[in-house]
């Protein structure tokens, strides 16, 4: 977990972004679970979702017009709150950080690889 990030400035940089360009909510459909979040979530950390909002090319999308992303819903809800927050409350099982860690590489999220690493290294070692 981060412990220097700053949660003050991260909540006026939002509310500066929300009181300046519309709240612009997207849906996604993860495997078939619905999660909706703001574009600025996003896109801040970049990645792959910042990609695929900004792509010029057609996005899969499903029957409600939601953006489709065929992969497990599994620990879609931790790489979001890690989107959300800067921060992610690591399982203690290796298994499990290996699963985040697959999916942040995925989506593409360097921080959140590191992070994993780390504490895998942590978990694993002697």
């Amino acid at each position: 977990m981060n412990d220097d990030y700053d949660w003050v400035e991260e909540y006026q940089i939002l509310e500066y972004k929300l009181a300046n360009e519309p709240y612009d909510l997207r849906k996604l459909n993860v495997g078939g679970t619905i999660y909706q979040t703001t574009k600025y979530t996003l896109k801040k950390f970049g990645g792959r979702l910042k990609r695929i909002l900004e792509s010029k090319t057609k996005t899969a999308t499903d029957e409600n017009g939601d953006i489709f992303i065929d992969r497990s819903p599994k620990h879609f809800e931790s790489i979001l709150n890690y989107m959300r927050h800067g921060n992610i409350d690591l399982p203690d099982s290796p298994k499990e950080l290996k699963e985040i860690r697959t999916e942040a590489r995925y989506y593409e999220l360097t921080n959140l690889i590191e992070l994993c690493d780390e504490f895998i290294d942590e978990k694993l070692a002697p």
